[in-house]
């Protein structure tokens, strides 16, 4: 409702093709371009590495192979179709990705139900954790307000064809939103009840669409997760491979060569896929420390963007470095962790110096 027009409208006032030019100046290698395309390509490649080691662990729960080996088949599937079709070709396929997990995601605890006692027989008996008044309230913050800062997100924006249809779309896609994540909850409800002491937690659906449907059924149910994670990487892929190429220059050619951004993505790829290797990390704690990342170093610029204050870019450059640092050693500390979400000092510290910046600029 109030970030898509304005970001929208700044995309077709900078002639913008990537996330970092919407805020370019007058120069165009500015330093702020510059520090938020390094930025973009360091945390969208840490999240790629994370979407990489949750299809590594589907195709070796689903299909039984090697993980190692599904590592490589999930790159073969993305890098196939974002280097024959762009970003033309990751837009259709989201789109057709989400209707496949829309009716899936709702087709599993519909049948789920039928096999419990009752709906309210879900709620009882649930684990609880001891938490304070504001733990909640920061889990909450940590994760909301981390959407304000994806370039991946942004990009989407700033694509549409037409600013009147982002009306429509800020309705279809917040029903699309709580449909989906109210059926997840039933999902991971379903899960405490039927698997109460499941090793992998991360598989709780696949194991629920096993116990429920035939194999044929299943596979086909299956492959909406794997919809699922490709939809997110291919986005993800394709910002940081045009950011890397077009942004960062790292061929002086005035005009990118396709054959640039193709090496690109294949970069972007083989880095994710080094990260994802080990297959030690959890797939929630990598997602959210990439979250974390571009969330609180853009969270406040898109914001300040989108409400019309005047960006300084000096002060928007120091609003950037501090929310990746924070957001980069926050988590080092697990006392610090513990107490507080690390995107909480990170929009603060960001939004702070952002209107610092924007009070000295007036004043001049």
């Amino acid at each position: 409702h109030f970030i898509a027009p304005a970001v929208r409208r700044r995309a077709e006032e900078n002639n913008a093709l990537t996330f970092a030019e919407l805020f370019k100046g007058k120069d165009d290698q500015s330093r702020l371009r510059i520090a938020i395309a390094l930025i973009t390509v360091f945390y969208l490649i840490c999240y790629v590495g994370a979407g990489f080691v949750g299809l590594g662990r589907l195709f070796e729960e689903i299909f039984r192979i090697d993980y190692h080996t599904g590592l490589f088949v999930s790159f073969g599937i993305i890098a196939c179709y974002i280097l024959l079709g762009g970003f033309l070709a990751v837009a259709w396929n989201d789109m057709l990705q989400a209707v496949f997990l829309f009716i899936v995601i709702i087709l599993v605890p519909v049948v789920a139900l039928q096999e419990l006692p009752s709906i309210s027989s879900l709620f009882t008996d649930l684990p609880t954790a001891q938490s304070g008044i504001f733990t909640p309230i920061f889990l909450t913050l940590s994760w909301g307000l981390g959407y304000f800062g994806m370039p991946h997100l942004m990009v989407k924006f700033m694509s549409i064809d037409d600013p009147k249809n982002l009306n429509k779309s800020k309705y279809l896609g917040v029903t699309w939103q709580a449909i989906v994540l109210i059926a997840a909850i039933f999902i991971g409800l379903i899960g405490l009840k039927m698997f109460p002491n499941l090793e992998n937690p991360e598989l709780v659906f696949v194991h629920i669409a096993k116990a429920l449907f035939s194999p044929t059924i299943t596979t086909l149910i299956l492959c909406a997760m794997l919809a699922a994670t490709i939809s997110t990487l291919d986005a993800q892929i394709i910002t940081a491979s045009s950011t890397l190429s077009h942004d960062l220059k790292i061929l002086h050619h005035k005009k990118e060569s396709p054959w640039v951004v193709r090496g690109c993505v294949l970069f972007i790829c083989t880095f994710a896929i080094m990260i994802a290797w080990s297959n030690n990390a959890g797939i929630y704690s990598m997602i959210h420390y990439a979250w974390t990342g571009l969330g609180g170093s853009f969270g406040p610029l898109v914001l300040f963007l989108a409400f019309g204050r005047r960006i300084h870019p000096q002060y928007a450059c120091y609003a950037l470095c501090s929310g990746f640092t924070i957001s980069a050693l926050w988590p080092c500390s697990t006392m610090l962790m513990d107490f507080i979400p690390a995107m909480i000092p990170a929009y603060i510290t960001g939004l702070t110096l952002l209107t610092y910046g924007s009070y000295r600029a007036q004043k001049r």
